[in-house]
């Protein structure tokens, strides 16, 4: 089994300061999916991706990098 995850880095502008600050955050889905193969998530992962990226492109989030993909479920 696999789950899906997202690795989001997003430019932050903390309160106690003026400047930009890189802050990278591991995310996985609520409530979580399990799949049954390694190509079943990486299908499910390319639609987040692109869903996610359009969201972010509507909603003028200023974001660095974004990692969709999937690890193993332990046993």
């Amino acid at each position: 089994m696999f789950k899906m995850f997202a690795v989001m880095c997003l430019i932050v502008y903390p309160d106690d300061t003026m400047s930009e600050k890189l802050q990278c955050t591991t995310y996985y889905e609520k409530p979580e999916r399990e799949f049954i193969t390694i190509q079943e998530c990486d299908q499910a992962a390319y639609i987040k991706i692109a869903t996610t990226i359009q969201g972010f492109e509507q909603l003028g989030v200023d974001y660095k990098s974004l990692q969709v993909g999937c690890e193993k479920v332990k046993d």
